[in-house]
Order: C-alpha cells, then sequence, then structure tokens
C-alpha cells in the first residue's frame, strides 16, 4: 500500500493575505498605544529632572550665593526687563561649569541640562502659565507672573531665546512675581 499524499502542501494566498491584515489591524492599535505611553514617560521624565534642577539651584547657592540667574533671588520682579530668560546649559548659568566665576564654585552640579527632547532647561522670571501646561496646576497667569524652570516640551518650540509659552511646556513653578 501506498501512502496518501495530501494535497495541502502550504499557505493559499488568501490565507496569508488574512493574516497580514490581521497582523496590520493589531499594530494600528498597539503603536498608538504605545507612542501615548511613551510621551507620558518623556513628560514624567522632564518633571523628575526639573525637581533635580530645583535641588541643584539650592546647592548653587548654598556654595556661590547666587543663583544661574546671577541673583540671590529666582522670583524677582523684572517688568521691563527683556529676554530674562536664563539657558540653564550654558557656563554662565554656573550648573555646568563655571562661567560666571564665582568664587565658592565647587560644580559641575550637574553633567548635561536638556531635557527628554534635546532642548535646554530655561529659567524663566516671568512665564506666563496657561491652565493645560504641566506644572501650572490650572492656573492661568494674565500677566507673565510666574518664576519658572521650563522645558519646552515636544514641540521643542523656542523663540527668542526661550520656550513658546504653550500648553505642550512642563515646568515647575518656583514662584509668583515678588515673592521671596
Amino acid at each position: 500500500m501506498k501512502p496518501e499524499q495530501s494535497s495541502h502542501h502550504g499557505f493559499t494566498l488568501i490565507e496569508i493575505l488574512i493574516v497580514i491584515g490581521i497582523i496590520g489591524i493589531l499594530m494600528s492599535v498597539v503603536l498608538p498605544t504605545l507612542n501615548q505611553a511613551r510621551d507620558k514617560a518623556q513628560v514624567a521624565a522632564a518633571v523628575v529632572e526639573i525637581d533635580v534642577l530645583k535641588t541643584v539651584f539650592a546647592q548653587l547657592y548654598d556654595d556661590v550665593g547666587k543663583y544661574p540667574n546671577g541673583a540671590t533671588s529666582y522670583c524677582r520682579t523684572v517688568s521691563g526687563i527683556p529676554n530674562n530668560e536664563v539657558d540653564l546649559s550654558q557656563a554662565t548659568a554656573g550648573l555646568v561649569a563655571n562661567g560666571s566665576g564665582w568664587a565658592n564654585w565647587k560644580g559641575p552640579y550637574v553633567s548635561g541640562v536638556e531635557d527628554p527632547w534635546g532642548t535646554p532647561y530655561y529659567l524663566d522670571e516671568d512665564y506666563q502659565c496657561m491652565a493645560s501646561t504641566t506644572g501650572c496646576k490650572g492656573i492661568n497667569d494674565t500677566g507673565n507672573d510666574s518664576s519658572v524652570i521650563v522645558s519646552c516640551g515636544p514641540n521643542k518650540a523656542i523663540s527668542s531665546g526661550s520656550c513658546t509659552y504653550d500648553t505642550d511646556n512642563v515646568v515647575y513653578r518656583l514662584c509668583d512675581s515678588g515673592s521671596p
């Protein structure tokens, strides 16, 4: 007796197309979820890094008696002072190098000052918070009232040497203008 031979030797084109279609549908559902999780993780990383910068500000102040803005407070009234934003990645801010020649400087206090999207963090003394901006805690400033550490966020929008005020920024409110 001869064994019977199967007439089915592989997958048909229709079967392969169905499997590819199912895989495509699953990927269209999973990939956006993964992208959203990655975006949330980057925002969370920026929040943590900003919290570290707040501590680094205190270390710098303890050593040299000044904050990255060169003043004894990061909460000063800045009305009428254009371009008061401080790029914290620059040596003059005193966090990565002593570019200002401050006595008793014991840095570098951090190795780099870039957010998860590759743009520098800023100290901005007249930031205008929007209620939906991460870190503004539902507050809408109408007169550029907040002193903040700010990340430009996923859109990396920088204009005139600082972050463009928009809702994708990540901030930490240090104080309101005029506070100690």
